[in-house]
């Protein structure tokens, strides 16, 4: 089971608790998430994740209305609904919460402006299959859930973006110059020369400002370029890879696998059956 709220809060929420777990993404801030004696002030991008029967309030801050999604979902389908490497991190959050249910890094997920961005994208997303009802919609759900909370628990220290505006314009700089070359076999060294560092310096700082490694940030990029390519066209599954900068067309499909957890021709499939829906 799994099912999205879309929330506006514009007044206090009173104190309450469900038999469910709550994932809330926050979208606008503006409101503060009081549990366990603890506050929480909502950011936008940030995760939270309430155990349930938990019992927890939201208080509105204002001046504008605070938005989220909150993505609600039963332990006990956990197995039916999460691909298998999910639920060891799910166990161990809600052991961790009866040893100490108010500790605040298992509630909220504090990461760089890049990973929030893709939380609230992702989180769109889920809501959109959600409501979808297309084939394999539950497949494609559970995927996205299961990014949204490895996301949540997994290396909870926040990434300190770096504040250099000088070296913060060379990240940007070397960040759309991977992104217009994707299908190039482009390597660490030319993207710091790129961006007039050394590799030292730019391996650095490129982390600091993505929250990814280098390796990490083309995968992730060179999937979602194909995934992309595969909702809006319909060129050849294989042209597509070579697009995206996979020449090895067995390396393609693990790596979307890997973050879909479904094929690319399946990945197609969905949303073409999506795009009849809306």
């Amino acid at each position: 089971m799994i099912f999205a709220i879309p929330c506006t809060l514009d007044d206090d929420c009173p104190e309450h608790h469900h038999n469910l777990h709550e994932l809330v993404v926050c979208l606008e801030p503006g409101a503060t998430l009081m549990t366990g004696g603890k506050q929480f002030t909502f950011n936008a991008g940030e995760t939270f994740l309430i155990q349930a029967n938990a019992p927890h309030e939201f208080r509105y801050n204002g001046p504008n209305s605070a938005t989220a999604l909150i993505f609600c979902f039963d332990n006990l389908e956990l197995s039916d609904n999460l691909p298998p490497r999910i639920l060891p991190l799910i166990h161990n959050y809600f052991a961790s919460k009866i040893q100490d249910p108010c500790e605040e890094k298992s509630i909220v997920h504090n990461t760089s402006d890049a990973q929030n961005n893709e939380n609230i994208v992702n989180a769109r997303k889920l809501q959109q299959i959600l409501d979808s009802k297309c084939d394999l919609h539950e497949e494609l759900a559970s995927s996205l859930l299961s990014l949204l909370l490895l996301n949540h628990l997994v290396d909870k220290q926040p990434a300190r973006i770096d504040r250099n505006p000088i070296q913060h314009t060379k990240i940007q700089y070397a960040i759309q110059w991977i992104d217009s070359n994707l299908s190039e076999n482009a390597s660490i060294s030319d993207a710091a020369k790129e961006a007039g560092m050394s590799r030292a310096a730019f391996t650095k700082h490129f982390r600091k400002y993505t929250g990814k490694s280098f390796t990490q940030y083309i995968t992730h990029s060179r999937v979602n370029f194909a995934a992309g390519l595969l909702a809006q066209q319909s060129t050849s599954i294989t042209d597509i890879a070579y697009q995206s900068g996979y020449n090895n067309l067995g390396h393609f499909f693990k790596q979307f696998q890997r973050h879909y957890d479904m094929t690319p021709s399946q990945y197609r499939n969905v949303m073409s059956t999506q795009g009849h829906h809306t």
